[in-house]
């Protein structure tokens, strides 16, 4: 197996005050592909123990003492499985243990490195909250490689030294390595220095209003439609939209169906797509049947009428007032462009049977043999919306603080 080792210079901010090391910090990278596949990471993780269950349900019930001794037992039979490490990082910081913490947290990077990340924040904010100064402490980037069973990287990591010019000391002593997989990066003697304050027991915080996982939504559709010749461009309909969301972000998915019909009952749109919200933006891609009457047109699937399968692209802008947990209301308006994907496949086909030679200076373009059958069509729209929201999460902040080991 060959393995190349880049170096790299890189300051990152950590909890409370404690530095990623600003000297050169290890950058593992397997140059085969089937080191990447027997990487712990690639191979599919077994059901959470008995243990690990139980230790989840006594966290969030708030039995910390319990949950401890659980999560100790568990890493008996699985001391490198990430899993723990990150259950057992949420049971010391709610019990205030904040140098644990980090630990804890270190070895479960290769598990989960957003979420691991995302706990460090918290309790980097626990420790300011607790007035916990950890002093001019340096400790590692935190990496997924840091927990990596594999034996050349522990001494790989621990030989990085803070500059003299910052004049601090590293959380580990680079002589005393830890354990393959098992490496701490706060040396024990200084580990109830990081003592302080419990924070608040998240799991005893309701979600938020508006952090759902789920919504349905119906929708009153209104819009100016530009197609047909033949026909009003006023439609007004509905519209049924389902959307996904992923606990603790600002977006969501959404699918959505929807028929506006002309006012003067010659015509309309039907389309279906996806698309995602974020923030006051909205964008969507999909499929849409626009029709409407066009005199004089024959031989087509109804006479006097265009119709076409369009490729549709829209973007919009929106606003949700939540009611409740439960109900919220949004106003949205957008604008739609659409494409005759058979009439652009045909002029697409025309265009290369136009090719001229280099030599040939006389070069007709093969005509429009359908001029009355529109390319495209575009669409102002405006909509108001009512709708449930549902899966909340069991407690504040779940994309964080739900345990491994958990349901």
């Amino acid at each position: 197996m060959h393995i190349t080792v880049v170096m790299r210079s890189m300051v990152v901010p950590l909890p409370g005050g404690v530095r990623g090391s600003p000297a050169l910090s290890a950058v593992i990278t397997a140059t085969l592909a089937a080191t990447l596949a027997g990487s712990p990471a690639a191979r599919a993780q077994p059901a959470p123990s008995e243990l690990q269950r139980a230790g989840a349900a006594a966290l969030e019930g708030g039995r910390l003492g319990e949950a401890l001794a659980l999560y100790e037992r568990a890493l008996g039979a699985a001391r490198s499985d990430g899993r723990v490490w990150f259950d057992l990082c949420l049971v010391r910081y709610a019990a205030g243990d904040y140098g644990r913490a980090i630990d804890a947290c270190y070895r479960a990077l290769s598990a989960d490195e957003d979420r691991a990340i995302m706990l460090l924040d918290r309790i980097a904010a626990a420790m300011k909250a607790a007035r916990v100064s950890p002093g001019a402490l340096v400790v590692p980037e935190p990496v997924p490689q840091w927990s990596s069973p594999d034996s050349w990287l522990p001494g790989a990591l621990s030989a990085t030294e803070p500059p003299e010019a910052a004049r601090a000391t590293r959380a580990l002593d680079p002589e005393r390595p830890g354990a393959d997989g098992s490496l701490d990066v706060i040396a024990a003697d200084r580990l109830d220095r990081l003592r302080g304050r419990r924070p608040p027991l998240p799991y005893q915080i309701p979600a938020r209003k508006g952090e759902y996982g789920v919504g349905l939504d119906l929708s009153a559709r209104g819009g100016v439609l530009f197609y047909a010749p033949d026909t009003t461009p006023l439609v007004s309909g509905v519209r049924a939209e389902l959307r996904r969301r992923v606990w603790g972000t600002s977006s969501h998915t959404f699918y959505f169906g929807e028929y506006l019909h002309a006012v003067d009952k010659t015509g309309g749109i039907g389309a279906a797509g996806i698309g995602s919200r974020g923030g006051s933006f909205s964008a969507s891609i999909g499929l849409s049947v626009p029709w409407g009457r066009s005199e004089g047109r024959r031989y087509v699937l109804i006479p006097d009428h265009t119709l076409a399968l369009h490729g549709e692209l829209r973007i919009g802008v929106h606003r949700e007032l939540m009611i409740d947990r439960k109900w919220a209301v949004s106003f949205e308006a957008g604008l739609v462009g659409g494409l005759n994907l058979a009439k652009a496949a045909i002029r697409f086909g025309d265009k290369l049977s136009d090719a001229c030679g280099e030599d040939e200076t006389d070069c007709p373009m093969t005509p429009d043999a359908n001029p009355g059958w529109p390319l495209g069509h575009w669409m102002v729209q405006l909509g108001v919306s009512f709708g449930y929201r549902g899966r909340y999460p069991r407690y504040d902040r779940a994309e964080v603080f739900a345990p491994k080991g958990g349901s």
